[in-house]
């Protein structure tokens, strides 16, 4: 009697591979776009301090983006048990807290002026939440460490398996929560411009709340596929599938942002453009005079970007 056995195709590589060369070209364009606006950055004392705190968050995250992708793709041509396997699976969990710190930072950094709009009660709390509960996520770091000590071929440490994953699904569902503000935010700002029209004038917020929004979708879109990936941790090959789409579609969020930047920037060079028009300036005046509201639209600092 024959017998054939069916081995699953890793689907690892055919995810990670693309996802680091993309992740890997978005970081080089970052970079590229900073040098060219170099006149742009904020004055300090050395050249990373001069790039704008929302350049500086993007540089993080796609940096821990790029090193994820290739310490993932280390772990599919490595035994599992092997030394070098878990030094990669510990620098996975170290890259997942610092992208997920800088996803709290820079939504932070793109939303505080229509935070202080919206909810202006709870801007002060919601600051301080973005500050301190981001460093809680090295948790799953931590746990890391733990389980790739104790997993062994005589001892799955199936215990510490799920506490590991544990400490990474609860980072994440705070990342969720926390993006979930931000979307409300977002949406209650395009839903005021609607009802005020002079809120209109304002191109950079509605920029940003728009593509903010789709940022949070997509978030929304990965969190579900790694709870899935979760759910179906009894196969292998679904389990290596969903959490390298939750990977991939995480590092899609980064060319949102990019996007996004060069989209603000190329609102701020118009602005500059037509800022000396005398015609401009008068109508620019009569606009902020009407409301306070799109005073405060307009205290998002250009140095920021």
């Amino acid at each position: 009697m024959n017998t054939t056995i069916t081995v699953e195709t890793d689907p690892r590589p055919y995810i990670l591979i693309p996802g680091l060369i993309s992740s890997t070209i978005l970081l080089i364009a970052m970079i590229v776009f900073l040098v060219h606006y170099y006149d742009r950055y904020a004055p300090g004392a050395t050249n990373f301090t001069k790039i704008t705190p929302v350049g500086q968050v993007l540089l993080g995250a796609y940096s821990g983006m790029a090193s994820l992708f290739a310490f993932q793709l280390a772990q599919v041509y490595t035994d599992v048990y092997s030394l070098s396997s878990k030094a990669c699976n510990v620098m996975v969990a170290f890259c997942l807290a610092s992208i997920e710190l800088c996803s709290i930072r820079y939504f932070w950094l793109i939303s505080s002026t229509i935070v202080d709009m919206i909810t202006p009660e709870l801007f002060s709390r919601v600051e301080k939440v973005v500050t301190w509960v981001p460093f809680s996520f090295y948790i799953q770091f931590v746990a890391a460490i733990i389980f790739n000590i104790y997993h062994t071929p005589e001892y799955d440490a199936f215990p510490l398996f799920i506490i590991y994953h544990i400490s990474m699904a609860v980072p994440g569902s705070l990342t969720v929560l926390l993006n979930s503000f931000f979307l409300y935010v977002f949406y209650q700002y395009l839903k005021r411009t609607q009802d005020h029209e002079h809120l209109h004038s304002d191109a950079k917020l509605i920029t940003i709340s728009k593509y903010g929004i789709v940022i949070s979708g997509v978030s929304y879109f990965s969190s579900s596929l790694y709870m899935l990936a979760l759910v179906l941790h009894n196969s292998e090959f679904w389990l290596n599938l969903l959490i390298s789409l939750n990977l991939f579609f995480v590092h899609t969020t980064g060319w949102v942002s990019f996007v996004m930047k060069v989209s603000v920037w190329r609102i701020e060079d118009e602005k500059k453009a037509v800022g000396n028009n005398p015609e401009i300036q008068l109508l620019r005046q009569k606009s902020i005079a009407k409301s306070l509201d799109y005073r405060r639209n307009s205290q998002l600092a250009e140095e920021m970007w």
